[in-house]
């Protein structure tokens, strides 16, 4: 995922780290909670496969990330 245009999300949340890559042909979704507390955030994407996740549960519109989680997704 070095490759792309870098977009930042949430970036007035100082414990969640999110950002976009976006390619002609692809988008992909990382998002990291950086503190020892669950965080809610919503998502302005639909994810449409978790590629990478420390957590298993599912990933919709409305998440609780719990302490230190992060995943990868694409998105459409």
């Amino acid at each position: 995922f070095v490759y792309g245009k870098f977009i930042a999300h949430l970036i007035e949340r100082k414990n969640i780290f999110m950002y976009t890559r976006e390619t002609d042909n692809q988008k992909i979704l990382v998002v990291t909670n950086m503190c020892g507390e669950r965080e809610n955030i919503s998502l302005p994407f639909e994810i449409e496969k978790v590629l990478l996740s420390n957590y298993n549960h599912s990933y919709n519109e409305n998440i609780t990330l719990e302490p230190y989680e992060a995943f990868v997704a694409l998105i459409k």
